[in-house]
């Protein structure tokens, strides 16, 4: 599904925008305004590209840790590195096990998509964050013609900014 967002400082150049895209002939069911006192992100059938990438940090690191840990303990076992020196060997196990937890913590940031949450700017800046900054977004959703349209509509409507992405749908 392509997406198009415009992000607006005040209701009522969100309201105007929208009156235009109801004016260039797209559904009222492809469109809509996201803010206080309209829809949200859900509502819309949007997700926040940010909240996304965060889930699947969350769900590898679910699984890395604890094989990082096991995975840093064994390895220290097996070599029989010192970490602390006069300290006991069960210490240095642990600390290996630590070691090896927070590297596979690291990994799934790399393996969650992480550096796409480095990206402040385009469709992965936090859409969440805009609307608690008290922004509007005018949203489109629809095919790749709605998405031109709705982007030339937004352009001509002065939008702060203009966001467009692909968004996998749900059952896809």
């Amino acid at each position: 599904m392509n997406v198009v967002i415009g992000i607006f400082n005040d209701r009522l150049e969100a309201e105007a925008a929208y009156t235009e895209l109801e004016k260039a002939d797209i559904s009222p069911e492809s469109i809509g305004i996201i803010g206080t006192g309209y829809r949200t992100l859900s509502g819309f059938g949007l997700s926040d590209p940010r909240a996304k990438v965060l889930g699947r940090i969350r769900q590898m690191a679910t699984w890395l840790v604890p094989f990082g840990f096991i995975s840093g303990y064994g390895f220290n076992w097996q070599t029989g590195l010192t970490i602390i020196p006069g300290g006991p060997a069960l210490l240095d196990h642990i600390l290996g096990g630590c070691f090896g937890a927070i590297a596979a913590g690291m990994g799934s940031v790399v393996a969650g998509g992480g550096m796409e949450l480095t990206n402040t700017e385009g469709p992965r800046r936090s859409l969440t964050g805009l609307l608690a900054q008290g922004k509007y977004l005018v949203a489109a959703k629809g095919s790749a013609a709605l998405k031109r349209t709705a982007q030339t509509v937004l352009q001509n409507c002065q939008a702060d900014r203009i966001e467009s992405y692909y968004e996998m749908t749900e059952s896809a």
